[in-house]
């Protein structure tokens, strides 16, 4: 009787830890891939044909379709960021509020700059306010990639916090294990050492997202921003392995049950 109730809450837990292992491998890839995207080289394709004819035949009105199609193009990307933020299961309540006052801030500057080339009359005018579509907001090399990793950082944070609770789970059963009189110092071990990779993934990501939410166009211009957005990309391209390591060591402790 004493080993079927040690088995069965093993074997449901044994159940699940395959579906976590998945979530580390899938989903943490997914969103630091996506911290590195460059949607620069998306944008200057959607808008190639007026472009195109902007450089070759240079006037007003084909300065203007260029920048036209070039703000419509980034608040279209907004948009879907927008919804990427509102959508997300992982991202806390102040980094949505956060990234999307970045978000809507850049809207209404590219919808003001919209405005000022609409209104433009001399093809002088048009040029520098088209230069503006890409310096003044940084649409692609910056708010993009601040969605991304903010969301990434607390990615990791939601697959620690799961992982955390399932390792309390764990230290439940061994201590049930021993108070039963087994040895489960094999799984105590395993435990301990799946509860060191939690906190390392976890120390990796901390403060992270605040560093990014802050950055700013000028940041980027200046240089500064670069070496930020890369050191959270490599905290969390670090943190996913950790997490991977921890939920590899979830079940080395589950075979170490006794």
């Amino acid at each position: 009787m004493a080993t079927t109730r040690h088995q069965t809450p093993r074997r449901i837990m044994a159940g699940t830890a395959g579906a976590l292992a998945i979530a580390v491998a899938a989903l943490m890839p997914v969103a630091a891939t996506a911290s590195t995207a460059t949607p620069a080289a998306t944008g200057t394709t959607s808008c190639l044909a007026q472009t195109i004819a902007a450089k070759q035949s240079p006037s007003v009105d084909t300065l203007r379709a260029s920048g036209d199609c070039q703000v419509k193009l980034r608040l279209t990307t907004l948009g879907r960021l927008s919804s990427e933020v509102s959508g997300s299961i992982v991202l806390t309540s102040s980094h949505v509020a956060a990234l999307d006052a970045i978000i809507t801030g850049t809207e209404s500057s590219l919808q003001a700059l919209q405005a000022k080339i609409d209104a433009d009359t001399t093809a002088s005018d048009l040029r520098t306010d088209i230069r503006a579509i890409s310096t003044q907001d940084r649409v692609y090399v910056l708010v993009s990639r601040q969605v991304a990793l903010v969301r990434a950082d607390d990615q990791v944070d939601a697959t620690a916090a799961n992982l955390t609770a399932r390792a309390g789970q764990l230290q439940a059963a061994i201590a049930a294990g021993q108070s039963a009189g087994k040895n489960e110092s094999a799984a105590a071990a395993r435990l301990a050492a799946m509860q060191r990779a939690i906190a390392a993934a976890e120390a990796r990501v901390n403060g992270q997202a605040a560093l990014v939410l802050v950055l700013t166009p000028a940041q980027w211009d200046s240089g500064s921003a670069r070496p930020v957005l890369n050191a959270d990309r490599r905290a969390v391209a670090a943190a996913r392995r950790d997490l991977r390591i921890a939920a590899a060591r979830e079940g080395a402790t589950l075979r170490a049950l006794r």
